[in-house]
């Protein structure tokens, strides 16, 4: 099972602290986090690449400026929801707030 995630900053972040963030922080979470290991079998991030004009593009940017997407692979639903319920997974990752908080699941 498959589901992708569509993210973007905080109104008050900028892209290249976002990045840092997403890219460093949340996935050092992620790896270390039991819940998280035991549910997802492959965890991959894709970034928005600024300064390329849509008519370069297959598809046009989203009017929704997202800064990134991630893709999360779990061998079914239930593990996937279940992971991200589990004590570990509160306690370690609901302090942190990545994203805008209207778009993002953190």
């Amino acid at each position: 099972m498959k589901f992708i995630l569509a993210a973007r900053r905080k109104p008050e972040d900028t892209q290249e602290k976002y990045f840092y963030e997403w890219s460093i922080i949340h996935v050092a979470l992620m790896i270390t986090n039991p819940s998280t290991q035991r549910a997802f079998t492959r965890y991959a991030q894709h970034y928005t690449i600024n300064g390329v004009s849509n008519a370069l593009l297959w598809h046009p940017l989203s009017p929704m400026a997202w800064d990134n997407m991630a893709d999360h692979c779990s061998i079914s639903s239930r593990i996937s929801r279940r992971s991200v319920r589990g004590e570990d997974y509160i306690r370690r990752m609901q302090p942190h707030k990545f994203g805008d908080s209207i778009l993002s699941w953190n």
